[in-house]
């Protein structure tokens, strides 16, 4: 009598493990969405902050400015696709672009960026 109560405990902390840990990927998901998304928006907070305290900001710290909200933007966009339980093909759809126009915006502003490191590091 004592074996068959005991069986039907673990019998059933068996079967329900899996479907307990079927929830864990996407826990862990969602709470690195929402560090990303609070970490993105500290940095364009803290970005802003910066911005105004300069006075004599230039157009690429405007530039700079506006990056950093837009990511904060599309980080909190993601984090709430993810709340909302989107399918993982519409979180790609969403923030892959696979296509040959996104890819030479993408390495020219590699290159910008690395142009205008080469003359901040000639400069000083």
């Amino acid at each position: 009598m004592i074996t068959r109560s005991l069986l039907i405990p673990v019998a059933v902390l068996l079967f329900a493990s899996p479907a307990f840990s079927q929830f864990a990927p996407q826990n862990r998901v969602m709470d690195l969405a929402d560090r990303l998304s609070r970490d993105a928006q500290d940095f364009a907070d803290s970005s802003y902050s910066n911005f105004t305290n300069n006075n004599r900001a230039s157009r690429n710290d405007t530039e700079a400015v506006m990056l950093a909200h837009q990511f904060a933007g599309a980080s909190q966009i993601f984090y709430r696709m993810v709340v909302d339980r989107r399918r993982p093909q519409d979180l790609r759809d969403a923030f892959y672009c696979d296509n040959d126009e996104w890819k030479g915006m993408v390495l020219g502003q590699t290159r910008v960026v690395l142009l205008q490191t080469l003359q901040g590091l000639k400069a000083a």
